[in-house]
């Protein structure tokens, strides 16, 4: 089952392997656990029986207007399941 969150605070650099696959420079967990509590919005897919992040998209925006999505990642094993479709509905909303 997924379950979703919209903040990293309990997160923790365990929970993030596995992404960034085919990037020049991917990042380690603790960098992308930065990037996570960086951004203005984040919204979170937990696989909740390995308690592992397995999608997430991050966006900045001005509050008001705009909103940018800078980063979309759903883990390889994970992927055409419509759970990418989910984030991108709830950073919108």
């Amino acid at each position: 089952m997924i379950e979703y969150r919209d903040s990293p605070e309990s997160i923790t650099p365990e929970m993030l392997g596995g992404f960034f696959v085919g990037w020049k420079r991917p990042h380690d967990p603790t960098t992308h656990l930065k990037i996570l509590r960086s951004s203005d919005l984040t919204v979170l897919a937990i696989d909740s029986d390995s308690h592992h992040v397995v999608r997430f998209v991050v966006s900045l925006t001005d509050g008001v207007q705009q909103s940018f999505i800078y980063i979309l990642e759903v883990l390889p094993d994970y992927r055409r399941q419509g759970i990418g479709t989910q984030l991108v509905e709830r950073i919108l909303a």
